[in-house]
């Protein structure tokens, strides 16, 4: 539904997103699917072409509960059955689980089974390069893009991957050559920086007790690095 006035067009859109994904065992991946409504309010140019958002807000919310039944699969079946559906993938104790699922879910962002060991922020592996496996890299990241299939890395004992959906991901849990990498080195940022950073928003920021002025004033944070 669009409704159209002389400057602004206000337009009814729905997204669909996938919240609430969690694994019953090896059995089911459970899946909330959240259909939003917005009315979308647009400023119009002379043409009367929308050109910025001016105003959003929810007006319905809709709550799919969805099951995906985990079938027990071989590496071959595994094989072909990509051929033909958007599917899961979860590795557990080295057996293989398969599910036919939706071409856009998308569980990327959510920790199911815990930790992306590859690459996720505070532990990440140091065997993530493409150097050689003697050189302490990875096969999984030789492969680039085509590190496609999970059962392909026997080293990988706990994962889960999604192949033929608009966002595919590829998520170790747990791994035989996995090396943590040393904890980040953080600094601190010093007086006479914070007080040279203040003085691109504030000319008249001289000392760092200025710069304490500033910020109560303006209820401004500033996070260590």
């Amino acid at each position: 539904m669009t409704t159209t006035t002389t400057n602004y067009q206000v337009t009814r859109e729905t997204e669909d997103v996938f919240r609430n994904i969690r694994l019953d065992g090896v059995k089911t991946l459970n899946v909330d699917r959240v259909s939003i409504t917005w009315d979308v309010k647009y400023l119009l140019d002379h043409k009367g072409k929308p050109v910025k958002i001016v105003e959003k807000y929810q007006s319905d919310t809709q709550v799919k509960k969805m099951s995906f039944e985990l079938v027990e699969v071989s590496p071959d079946e595994l094989r072909t059955k990509r051929k033909r559906f958007p599917s899961f993938v979860l590795k557990v104790d080295g057996k293989f689980f398969y599910a036919s699922v939706p071409v856009d879910l998308n569980i990327t962002p959510n920790n199911i089974l815990g930790p992306h060991k590859c690459a996720l922020t505070g532990c990440e592996c140091r065997r993530l390069s493409a150097a050689s496996d003697s050189d302490g890299g990875c096969e999984k990241v030789r492969d680039d893009f085509n590190s496609e299939r999970i059962e392909k890395y026997p080293w990988i004992t706990t994962g889960y991957q999604t192949l033929g959906t608009r966002h595919d991901c590829f998520v170790v849990i747990d791994c035989e050559h996995y090396k943590s990498c040393p904890p980040r080195k953080t600094a601190r940022v010093g007086n006479a920086a914070k007080v040279a950073h203040a003085q691109v928003v504030w000319e008249d920021v001289s000392s760092l007790e200025k710069w304490n002025q500033y910020i109560r004033k303006n209820q401004l944070t500033t996070n260590n690095t």
